[in-house]
């Protein structure tokens, strides 16, 4: 008898168990919080370095040479939609610029080689396209306008402001849900119908070379995205 009374109390503690088991679960297991995704980002900022290439571009009796090198700047991106964003950048950069001029005096023809360290800053406003293959993948771009500064640095030149164009294509990836990395090809244009005195002189006298050949600074970038 003691051994049927001990039976039926544990099969009774287990079928209330059960049922208050059964209570718990009828209103569903508790939300699941949503976990952020790249199109829930709002705005990012990019510190990025990166290289361009080498240019040579034609002016009236010569040539000049951009020197490849590094750059590097900052972008800032707010989006607009899930699939488009505004996006404003700055970038630098330092490089070697060797003017080639050639010209006659009297029956002779020379060349005259001139070099000078130049900087480059582009300040540009522009729109990305967006497409999100995954959560933490987006694959984007765009086209940006603005200006871009030339510096002389080594020769006493005044700086040279010119408009530009960009062209751009990349991909952000997310490592976390606030920080991700960008990878960027990248081409820049300055559009300009350029004085050679931009970039070389000839010490007290002026040059008064110019040319109408465009600049094409191809290069690559790669950054850390914070976003907000």
């Amino acid at each position: 008898m003691p051994h049927r009374l001990l039976l039926l109390a544990l099969v009774a503690f287990l079928f209330h168990n059960q049922s208050v088991n059964a209570q718990v679960y009828s209103s569903g297991p508790p939300p699941v919080p949503m976990k952020r995704t790249v199109s829930d980002t709002k705005l990012s900022i990019t510190p990025f370095y990166g290289y361009n290439f080498d240019e040579t571009f034609q002016i009236d009796y010569g040539s000049v040479y951009l020197e490849q090198g590094s750059v590097y700047g900052v972008s800032l991106a707010k989006d607009v939609t899930d699939w488009a964003e505004f996006e404003g950048t700055w970038q630098h950069q330092v490089t070697n610029a060797t003017g080639s001029l050639y010209y006659t005096y009297g029956q002779n023809w020379y060349e005259n080689n001139i070099p000078s360290e130049l900087a480059i800053d582009y300040f540009m406003l522009g729109m990305n396209a967006i497409k999100h293959p995954d959560e933490r993948i987006s694959l984007y771009g765009g086209l940006s306008a603005g200006i871009v500064v030339f510096t002389p640095r080594t020769l006493d030149i005044a700086a040279t402001v010119r408009f530009a164009v960009a062209a751009k294509a990349g991909v952000k990836i997310k490592v976390t849900e606030l920080i991700g990395i960008k990878l960027q090809p990248q081409l820049y244009i300055p559009i300009q119908s350029l004085g050679a005195s931009v970039f070389v002189g000839s010490g007290g006298s002026s040059v008064g070379v110019s040319g109408y050949s465009t600049i094409t600074q191809f290069g690559g970038i790669a950054g850390l995205s914070l976003s907000f």
